[in-house]
Formats: structure tokens, C-alpha cells, sequence
């Protein structure tokens, strides 16, 4: 039998509560090294990047030792946070269970910390769900990671679901059909919010029930 693979990215796509969690955790460990907190505007504009390019930027260096240290000081306020006020939405959880329930693998390929990822879906008891949990790795593109999920499940036809427009163009790029979901970030005017244009996306959604219906309709 042909394997069935939903392929979603994770912030702003399956979790909504990253604006929060951003805010508390990079404005907590800069408060602890003496910087400015970030700006709404700044904080949007992290959305999407890998920790380390975030704290590049933040502090200025490449300098390795000094990144890594500040991303583990981000990772457990991160992990503070999701373990006292994180939620995940009700009919998010629904449609994973719903299409596990119906033999779809579903995987999640983020530019998102492992860490960071593994942590909220332990929160939640989500882990068991999901068939490949792609986190970020240097040097691996979103693009040519879809493509490396849909060769470990040999499949032609594929879903790639994401708020972004790295998103959509990496469903296309390996011929994916692709789900676009609107989410908060689509009417922001700051720098940056360029990268949200999802219009090319063969759906889109504001609906996890409507992407649901979606797959199972073109999975028939």
C-alpha cells in the first residue's frame, strides 16, 4: 500500500503560542546579559529562523561558544515557559490524532530547535503522533528536507503545510501539494513580513478541521 505522508512545519503551523514563549525566553536571557528586550517588530521577524542565526544577529558574533551558550540560556526559559503557560490548540491536536486514526504519517519539519520541539510535544503528549519529527540541522535547507522526508517514505504524492512562504516553496520545490494557514502574522507591516506571503499555496486555510477534510479528501 502506498504511504500517505502529511508533512507540517511546527511554529505558527501546529503551535501558536510561539510569540509568547519567543518573548519570555530571548527577552529573559537578555535581561540576565544586561541588552534591550526585543521589540514586538524584532520578535516577529525571529519567527522561522534557527536559534543560533536568532542569537547571531542578537549578540552580533559567530563566535561558536558564545552562541551556544546563549541559545541554552533561551532553550531552558523556553522550556520553563512551556511547562507553565504553553498551550496547543484543541482542534490542532483533533486533526493529528484524526489523521493518525486514518493511517496518514504525519511528520513536522521545523527550522526549530530539537529540544524546543521534543519539549512541547511531551507538554502535550504528542511525541507517539508523529512519524519523523524534523528539527533544525546546519546546512539542511527546508527544501531539502521535505525532500529527504518524502524519499524515506518512497511516496509521490505528498502534503506540505505551513504559515510561511519557505513553507509553500519547499512543498513546491518537491512537487508537495501544499496547504497555506493564515495565521496572526499575515497583516503585520514590519520588516520581514514579506516572508509570510502564502498566496501560492494550492489551499488556504485558516481551519485545521478544513486542512483535515483536505487530505482525507485527496487521499480517497
Amino acid at each position: 500500500m502506498q504511504n500517505k505522508v502529511a508533512i507540517f512545519d511546527f511554529d505558527g503551523t501546529l503551535f501558536f503560542d510561539t510569540f509568547n514563549l519567543n518573548k519570555y525566553a530571548m527577552n529573559k536571557a537578555l535581561e540576565k546579559h544586561n541588552l534591550h528586550a526585543l521589540s514586538e517588530g524584532e520578535l516577529i521577524q525571529t519567527v522561522g529562523d534557527t536559534l543560533s542565526d536568532i542569537v547571531k544577529r542578537l549578540l552580533k558574533t559567530d563566535e561558536a561558544q558564545v552562541v551556544n551558550d546563549f541559545c541554552k540560556q533561551i532553550l531552558l526559559y523556553a522550556v520553563e515557559y512551556i511547562n507553565e503557560y504553553a498551550s496547543f490548540k484543541p482542534a490542532v491536536i483533533e486533526m493529528i490524532k484524526k489523521l493518525y486514526a486514518n493511517r496518514i504519517k504525519v511528520c513536522i519539519c521545523s527550522n526549530g530547535a530539537k529540544q524546543y520541539i521534543y519539549a512541547i510535544l511531551k507538554r502535550f503528549n504528542l511525541v507517539e503522533y508523529f512519524e519523523t519529527i524534523w528539527y533544525a540541522k546546519t546546512g539542511i535547507s527546508k527544501s531539502d528536507a521535505v525532500k529527504l522526508i518524502k524519499q524515506k517514505y518512497n511516496v509521490n504524492k505528498c502534503f506540505m503545510i505551513g504559515d510561511r512562504e519557505e513553507d509553500i516553496l519547499a512543498g513546491k520545490a518537491n512537487d508537495c501539494i501544499t496547504i497555506g494557514i493564515v495565521g496572526d502574522y499575515d497583516d503585520f507591516s514590519v520588516k520581514g513580513a514579506e516572508n509570510f506571503d502564502i498566496s501560492d499555496a494550492d489551499y488556504l486555510t485558516i481551519s485545521h478541521k478544513n486542512v483535515l477534510t483536505i487530505i482525507l479528501n485527496e487521499y480517497k
